[in-house]
């Protein structure tokens, strides 16, 4: 789950380092225990990288939902948005992105609630969301993690738990995103 930053070519898998190989060992156990013929000489450890692509995904269906409710009411246009705005693949997953595709996915869909609602670009749109109730994109990746760690620490599945208590999980940078996302570091 580790990610280096050297992209393949298609531009949605980034490959893993894992210098200690932790999640490939727990696969190679689990493959012997279970009488599973496993190389680990040619297992490749892949995460997706969706931080990108989803900004992509979120204009075409912000278009369609402008393009096709526009004439709706406000009460229907909002929940609309949060049908089709609230859920974005994996992202409690994302752990190596710039921040300026990160903020690239927030104005996206800022403005696609703005534009939705009918108002003006001047207008602020953490005040449009606290107005309509409406969750912006940070609370909605802190409730996506948190859902997400909260299942992986209570799971007693027992790859899970090889996984969680391996070197890659508690030091890597999933795991630092995660504690990013959820605590507040006071400094100073």
């Amino acid at each position: 789950m580790l990610a280096s930053g050297e992209e393949r070519k298609g531009g949605a898998f980034l490959r893993c380092t894992l210098p200690d190989r932790d999640l490939i060992n727990v696969c190679q156990v689990y493959a012997a225990k279970h009488d599973i013929v496993y190389n680990t000489t040619k297992t490749e450890c892949m995460v997706l990288s969706q931080a990108r692509t989803q900004t992509t995904k979120l204009l075409v269906v912000g278009n369609n939902l402008q393009r096709k409710f526009s004439y709706c009411s406000r009460d229907v246009k909002i929940e609309i948005f949060r049908s089709h705005c609230y859920s974005i693949y994996c992202n409690s997953l994302w752990s190596r992105f710039k921040v300026a595709t990160m903020n690239r996915l927030k104005v996206c869909r800022n403005d696609i609630f703005m534009r939705l609602l009918g108002l003006p670009r001047w207008c602020s749109s953490s005040l449009a969301f606290a107005r309509n109730g409406v969750n912006n994109l940070d609370v909605i990746r802190r409730h996506s993690v948190f859902s997400l760690r909260s299942r992986v620490e209570l799971s007693a599945n027992s790859i899970i738990t090889s996984v969680r208590q391996s070197s890659a999980y508690v030091c890597g940078p999933i795991q630092q995103r995660w504690l990013d996302l959820l605590f507040v570091q006071n400094v100073g």
